[in-house]
This record gives structure tokens, C-alpha cells and sequence, in this order.
């Protein structure tokens, strides 16, 4: 609408001024109308501005033509002298004390700017587009910005319920379907890639289903965490221990809490690593706490559930040769004997382990857990640090926003990343408001630098944390996605573009990426989800 406008006015080919929303003027002859552009050829080389930083565009090789205002329609309020000093090989815009505009409107806008000369040589060459913010207010005036997502950055479990966002349908459907499950036990598989949220899910998880007093949770923790290979006692008797252990704590917090005490004696160590049948005094310990459950009033109807995090450690061990494949047999005569249901958490390799163990799985309900939805990714980068709160005005200008779900694919992971080196950037620059330029500005420190990521920030979409002999090497997965990227630059990587030298076949590898959401299939075509992968690999290969 706003490039009909100018059209009606001045034609390519006519002189034209532009009035800034600095209060400047730019004038040359206008040779491209784009869709949020114009593009002059003036005194000082050829000039491309966006439309929503121009108020008006007036013809001078005909005065007689009123004026276009392209910006909206300005208030009554006043802006206070701003200082502002944006310099540019071309361009120059002084402070300037602006009249008649919303502070909101013009406080942070940012331009894109090329230019075209001629070497001595004659030839015409062209620089790079520069992103360039213009803010208009004063550093007296900026609040430093509080900043949510610093902890989180570095990956771990989200437990602020502020902080997380998206995941309360998957939640409140695991919750369910355990709650329902009453007659038979439940196993539920959680799995995705690694940092995709899975543990906080799981935590969120324990919070909802210890509202329910029917409900014993016993928060196992994570599985790789017991695993001592050089001790003597076999994992399963291990795993068996630490299950008695966290039973005995939720059991305790039950009578603190004002349950009747049970009188369900709970082996030590010794006791039950020096057992003659450590499964056997395991089993028993949970046949006598059923008995217990149901002699008791304030018991009655109590059922367990394990929580498990980090559960595909087990299937590493196994293909390692570490852990027989009878565990595996033993584990489901545990599931059989409903003594409780089991929320199982692990990476992208759980439907490879279950493939392998089909019998000793049973039935289970799966929930994968992958990126966000567009609108939850757009609250967890907006919502925490709104001017004023959760309710209060956005921060973010033009397509942000926009800008920062390309770079992210809707990852949770990566959101706090880039949000967390944003609002360092903004504070280190006293800007209340961010715009698209201040995201590049951000996405370039990451790819590129003595700040840049490192390539452990990646390692989940490279690795599936499959350790079989069969498994994707990540030199493979390296290889396939940098030639994507390469060759992604601008649009879509052809399959027949792909060409490197691999271990697997190559359809191998770019069927279990896109299995994995790394990569999305078009048809033919491929592209890498995350975007600041996509152009940290174009950068460090």
C-alpha cells in the first residue's frame, strides 16, 4: 500500500526528496520501488532506504505535487531532544529534536543501506547491505533489562514456569493417561533431540502429578548418573537400588505431609547388594508395599510412578557389551508386575531401541518432543522481557521477532541463546527497544568471532546419541549438512547437489535428519531447520 502510494507521486526516473524520520533528507533520482524500499541514485552514489523510515516523499522536478506521507498519521505527543549520531560513508543524520510523533513509533528504526561506485578502473561494484538501528531518546532514559534467559542459556532443566513455554497440552496428556491407567501399569517414551526440553518437560511433568494424591512419584533422576562401569555390582541391581532409595524419600515426605507411617522396611546397601537375590528382595519389597497401601485408609488407591531421565544410556550400554540383553527381560517382568507405571525419557535413539527390544517394550505411549509452535516460540522471545511485565508493551520492532524463529526453528534451546546474547547486547547499548538489525547484529557475534558458538552448541542436530556399530558417525552428519548449507544459501539445496563422500548411503543419512527434524524435506529439496546452524556451518564448515 505504501509503494502504490509513491508510485501515484513519483515514477522511476524522477527526482524525489525523502523526508526521514530523523528529520533528514535524502534526495537523488528514484530507480527502485520494492516492496518496503526505495532505492535513490544521488550525489553520493546510489542509496536503498525502507519505506518505514521515510515520512514523506516529494517530487522536485515537479513541485507543484503535494507531498506522500508514507509513516503513519502523527499524534499530538512530543519527542525530547534525542542524541543521535548514526554515521554512514554516505549518509550523516545529526541529532535532531522531532515534533508530533509517538516516542513508541520512531524510538528504534533501523535501515538498510548499499552502495554502487566505480573503481578507477571503471567497473561498477556494489557493497554488502548493512543493517544499520536508529534509536531516538536519550541513554538517560534506558532501564537496564532484566535478563530471564541467562540461565538458561547454557542449557538444563527450565524450571521456571515463566520461563517455559508450549509444552502444557503433552503435559497435561501424559498426566492423563497415567492418571486413567488404575487397573494396569502405564509406560510412557519421551524422546527427541538432546536439549529440546525433554528434561523439563519431565519436570514440569512431576509438579503436575504430584497435585494428585493418588499418585506416589518416584523421581529416579537421571540414569547416566549411577552408572559405575568398574564397580562389581551388576547396573540392574544398581538401577533396582536407587528405584528402593528414592521410594524410601517419597515415602518419608508422604508421613511428613501427615500419611499414616508404613511398616515396609526398606533394605540398605548391604542388606541388599549382600542379598543372595537382589531382584527377588527388590520384588518382595513391593509386593509387602502394596499390602501396606492397602491396609491403610489414608493408602488406599495409591499407585507409583518412575520417573526415568537420560533412559537411552541403557541401550548404549547394551550394544557396548556392558550390560547383558536379559536386562532388558527383567526389566519388563518389573513393568508385568505393576509394580508401577514408568515415564521414560531419552534422545532421538529410543524408537531404535525399542525396534531392537519389541517384545520387552510392550505396549507404549509415545510423545516426541521437538520444536516449538510458531506462537509459543513468539511468547517465550517476546512475553519475559515486555516493557513492564508479561502484559506490557513488546520491546521488538519491525520483523524481529520474525527474524529471530528463522535463526531458531522454534527450539527452546536456541531461543535462549540467541535472547540471552541479545539482551546483553541491548543493555551493553543502553537500547530499550530491539529491531531486525540488532538480531544480526547478535546472529553475527554467534557464527563468527571470539564469541562465536562452539560446535558442542550443535552436537544435538548432528547426533542422535545412537552409539551402535551401525550408527551415523558425526563426521558423516557433518559433511551431508554442510554441503546443505552451502548450497542453501539462498533457497532450497537440491537432492542432486548433495555430493560428498560418505560411510552410509547418503538417502541413510538425510532420511534419519529429516526423521529427526534437522533438515526438512520439499519434494526434491532440503533445508536445515535451525538457521543459525545453517549459517554457523557456511561460516566454520
Amino acid at each position: 500500500m505504501r509503494t502504490q502510494l509513491i508510485e501515484k507521486k513519483a515514477q522511476i526516473g524522477s527526482q524525489i526528496s525523502c523526508t526521514l524520520t530523523t528529520g533528514n533528507q535524502v534526495s537523488g533520482l528514484l530507480t527502485e520501488i520494492g516492496p518496503e524500499h526505495i532505492t535513490l541514485n544521488g550525489a553520493k552514489g546510489e542509496t536503498t532506504i525502507l519505506v518505514e523510515a521515510i515520512i514523506a516523499v516529494q517530487r522536485l522536478d515537479n513541485p507543484g505535487d503535494e507531498s506522500v506521507a508514507i509513516a503513519p498519521t502523527p499524534s499530538q505527543a512530543e519527542i525530547r531532544s534525542a542524541k543521535l549520531e548514526l554515521k554512514h560513508p554516505n549518509l550523516t543524520f545529526p541529532a535532531q529534536k522531532l515534533r508530533g510523533w509517538q516516542k513508541t513509533d520512531v524510538a528504534a528504526r533501523w535501515l538498510q543501506i548499499k552502495n554502487r561506485y566505480r573503481t578507477r578502473t571503471g567497473e561498477q561494484e556494489k557493497t554488502p547491505v548493512e543493517n544499520l538501528s536508529i534509536r531516538l531518546y536519550s541513554a538517560d532514559e534506558f532501564e537496564e533489562i532484566e535478563n530471564p534467559y541467562a540461565a538458561y542459556a547454557e542449557g538444563g532443566v527450565v524450571g521456571d514456569s515463566k520461563m517455559f513455554f508450549g509444552r502444557e497440552e503433552l503435559i497435561q496428556n501424559i498426566a492423563h493417561a497415567i492418571q486413567e491407567s488404575r487397573l494396569d501399569s502405564k509406560c510412557i517414551v519421551i524422546f527427541g533431540q538432546k536439549r529440546s526440553g525433554k528434561s523439563s518437560v519431565l519436570h514440569h511433568l512431576k509438579a503436575s502429578l504430584q497435585k494428585d494424591s493418588e499418585l506416589l512419584i518416584l523421581d529416579f533422576g537421571n540414569l547416566g548418573s549411577i552408572q559405575e562401569e568398574d564397580s562389581s555390582v551388576p547396573l540392574l541391581h544398581q538401577i533396582l537400588k536407587r528405584i528402593l532409595t528414592v521410594l524410601e524419600y517419597a515415602i518419608e515426605d508422604r508421613v511428613d505431609a501427615g500419611f499414616t507411617s508404613l511398616a515396609l522396611p526398606i533394605p540398605d546397601d548391604s542388606e541388599f547388594y549382600g542379598h543372595p537375590a537382589p531382584l527377588q528382595c527388590f520384588q518382595d519389597t513391593f509386593e509387602r508395599l502394596k499390602r501396606q497401601v492397602a491396609l491403610h485408609e489414608d493408602w488406599r488407591g495409591v499407585r507409583t510412578v518412575l520417573l526415568i531421565d537420560e533412559f537411552q544410556y541403557i541401550y548404549a550400554r547394551i550394544v557396548a557389551g556392558k550390560i547383558p540383553e536379559s536386562f532388558m527381560q527383567n526389566w519388563k517382568a518389573l513393568l508385568q508386575a505393576n509394580y508401577f507405571s514408568a515415564v521414560l525419557v531419552g534422545q532421538d535413539v529410543m524408537p531404535k531401541f525399542k525396534e531392537r527390544f519389541p517384545n520387552e517394550f510392550g505396549t507404549t505411549q509415545d510423545e516426541r518432543v521437538t520444536y516449538l509452535t510458531q506462537e509459543d516460540a513468539r511468547r517465550l522471545v517476546d512475553e519475559p522481557i515486555r516493557i513492564g511485565g508479561p502484559q506490557g508493551e513488546s520491546r521488538y520492532r519491525e520483523q524481529a521477532i520474525e527474524r529471530i524463529l528463522e535463526l531458531t526453528a522454534g527450539s527452546p534451546f536456541y531461543i535462549q541463546i540467541v535472547c540471552n546474547r541479545l539482551v546483553e547486547y541491548m543493555n551493553s547499548k543502553h537500547a530499550a527497544l530491539v529491531t531486525a538489525a540488532d538480531v544480526e547484529h547478535v546472529k553475527n557475534e554467534l557464527i563468527a568471532g571470539v564469541n562465536a558458538l562452539g560446535l558442542d552448541k550443535f552436537d544435538n542436530l548432528i547426533n542422535s546419541g545412537d552409539t551402535s556399530a551401525d550408527a551415523i558417525s558425526d563426521e558423516d552428519a557433518r559433511k551431508v549438512l554442510k554441503v546443505i548449507a552451502d548450497n542453501s544459501r539462498t533457497g532450497l539445496c537440491h537432492r542432486d547437489t548433495i555430493v560428498c563422500e560418505t560411510d552410509l548411503p547418503l538417502n541413510t543419512i538425510l532420511n534419519d535428519m529429516v526423521k529427526r527434524d534437522v533438515v526438512e524435506r520439499r519434494e526434491e529439496s532440503y533445508r536445515i531447520q535451525v538457521g543459525l546452524f545453517k549459517e554457523w556451518l557456511i561460516v566454520n564448515g
